[in-house]
């Protein structure tokens, strides 16, 4: 009986939050648009330095590669 009380409790609640999220119409192009460029900016922000880091390091790897193959 608890269980029943609990798990009926449960699904209106759901219904409630879903009702809550939903929204009436699309989102605007302005906001999308906004939201991606808030996105890469912020990406290139937090992963920039690292990404060059990593890059820079394998293309070194690379080139020394091709010196040793090279050379022999």
């Amino acid at each position: 009986m608890l269980l029943e009380h609990l798990l009926g409790d449960g699904e209106e609640k759901v219904e409630e939050e879903a009702k809550m999220f939903r929204r009436g119409r699309f989102l605007s192009f302005p906001m999308v648009i906004g939201a991606v460029v808030i996105g890469v900016v912020s990406g290139k922000a937090i992963f920039g330095p690292p990404l060059d880091e990593y890059w820079t390091k394998k293309l070194q790897e690379e080139a020394a590669k091709k010196g040793d193959a090279g050379s022999s």
